[in-house]
């Protein structure tokens, strides 16, 4: 009778395995991200502080920026399209990067942030060439996930609501770039809601 169960013994211990080893390869798997854009809604509260500084921020094309509202008060939204990505199939980790920028001015100075990439693997952060120089990256933001909202419709996954502060190296480049103190680690920039087209 041993010897008779013996077989499928092994034939489900096979089974298992296999079993197994697809719920991995599923989980490794990574879906390509084609297209589709970020939109960083700027928190208001921090632009009284900006105004009275003298400092000024503009989009480097082909992102853009247009007024918004938060919680009814008037701010702005800069969105920059979704240039590639790839992100796990199950867990969005991965990376998204986009085209576009930003200029940030004071009297004469400026300092300029673009090719932006959103990268989410066990933190999530956003990083930026400086004056678009991909060999010359800083993290900007650090994103803070745990309010953000997914929903996936087709082809297309929308991630809204992360929030978006501002790193200690960042703020202290901004400040020394511009000659100014205004920015400070953990500053709440604003929220960024991220709508990646994927591949099927």
């Amino acid at each position: 009778m041993r010897h008779r169960l013996l077989p499928l013994v092994l034939a489900a211990a096979a089974l298992a395995i296999a079993a197994t080893a697809a719920t991995a390869h599923a989980t490794a798997a990574k879906v390509h991200v084609t297209g589709g854009r970020t939109a960083l809604i700027i928190n208001p509260a921090i632009l009284p502080a900006l105004t009275h500084a003298g400092v000024g921020v503009a989009p480097i094309a082909p992102a853009t920026a247009a007024p918004r509202t938060w919680g009814g008060k008037p701010t702005a939204v800069f969105k920059f399209p979704i240039s590639h990505g790839r992100l796990g199939a199950t867990t969005l980790r991965g990376t998204i990067d986009h085209t576009g920028g930003l200029t940030f001015s004071h009297g004469s100075a400026s300092l300029s942030v673009g090719l932006f990439r959103i990268a989410n693997f066990r933190q999530a952060y956003l990083t930026g060439a400086v004056n678009l120089d991909n060999s010359i990256r800083v993290t900007l933001f650090k994103l803070d996930l745990s309010r953000a909202q997914v929903v996936t419709r087709g082809h297309t996954v929308h991630v809204n609501g992360v929030r978006a502060r501002l790193t200690r190296g960042a703020a202290a480049a901004l400040d020394e770039s511009l000659g100014t103190h205004v920015f400070s680690r953990g500053l709440l920039v604003g929220v960024a809601n991220v709508t990646a087209v994927i591949d099927g």
